[in-house]
């Protein structure tokens, strides 16, 4: 069927849905015609694609636009977990997101209504062979809102903190912990529960994320810690019992294999109390 001649309602099907709808979907509107077809039509008649993803994906172009808790959480995977590419001469804007939980991914894309496929790939590094996920989004409305907002290129070097409106800087900050941030729980003498808290990131990032965690919890100003090549922001167990239960306040959106050690944690504490 897909060498037959093209029917006028498959045309006007073709010409009304081709320019903004998905592959996926196009084949669903033309049932009976392949991908290769619809293209090859859509070449003869002069029809274009909408760049508006990365492989003519759709997402919300308008995600950044007005500050919410989603947002938030997402501007915060980003800072710590994204990459940002913004090439003038090739005119490249692309942003991606690696991590080794699929289904957090998958969360962030329907997070932020996209269709862009999540791709397996394989990382060797010297502690091994890992398998990671990665989720690609090439958009120029959303590199232009990202560096707006404050989030550039090569920001593992750069990365100052963001201007967060105080009613989402939960949120931020819970982002930026799900993407680079640690928790760990251990028992102190074999029988009190502790819990440990960390931030890794810039200085300057560190120094800022340090002020705005004191003046919106109560803590006091940590010192920030230089390892190799960078720096952490570290809690231990009653500060950061005060951080981790204002970040995980109202939640929306979060990576819960981190939650789960902090609500195992609070039962577990909850229980030696008793």
């Amino acid at each position: 069927m897909s060498r037959s001649k093209w029917a006028k309602e498959e045309i006007d099907k073709l010409v009304k849905h081709y320019t903004d709808t998905p592959w996926q979907h196009l084949t669903k509107i033309l049932p009976t015609r392949s991908q290769h077809a619809v293209y090859n039509k859509a070449q003869v008649l002069g029809l274009q694609k909408s760049r508006v993803g990365y492989g003519y994906h759709t997402i919300n172009e308008s995600f950044f636009q007005n500050w919410s808790p989603e947002i938030a959480y997402i501007l915060g995977v980003i800072a710590a977990d994204g990459c940002v590419c913004h090439d003038m001469t090739l005119k490249r804007y692309r942003l991606g997101i690696t991590s080794k939980d699929f289904n957090w991914l998958q969360e962030i894309k329907r997070t932020i209504e996209s269709e862009h496929p999540i791709r397996k790939c394989i990382v060797r590094l010297q502690s091994g062979v890992h398998i990671v996920f990665k989720f690609d989004i090439e958009s120029k409305k959303i590199v232009q809102d990202l560096l707006k907002l404050g989030i550039f290129p090569r920001k593992s070097l750069t990365l100052k903190f963001p201007n967060v409106p105080d009613r989402c800087l939960n949120h931020f900050v819970r982002g930026y912990f799900d993407g680079d941030g640690h928790v760990h729980t251990y028992m102190k003498w074999g029988k009190y529960p502790c819990i440990q808290l960390s931030f890794y990131g810039t200085k300057e990032f560190l120094v800022s994320l340090n002020q705005k965690i004191a003046e919106s919890v109560g803590c006091t100003i940590r010192n920030i810690n230089q390892g190799k090549g960078i720096y952490e922001l570290r809690y231990n167990t009653r500060e950061a019992e005060k951080v981790l239960g204002w970040m995980y306040k109202d939640v929306p959106i979060c990576l819960f294999r981190k939650y789960h050690v902090y609500a195992r944690y609070i039962k577990t504490r909850k229980l030696t109390r008793l």
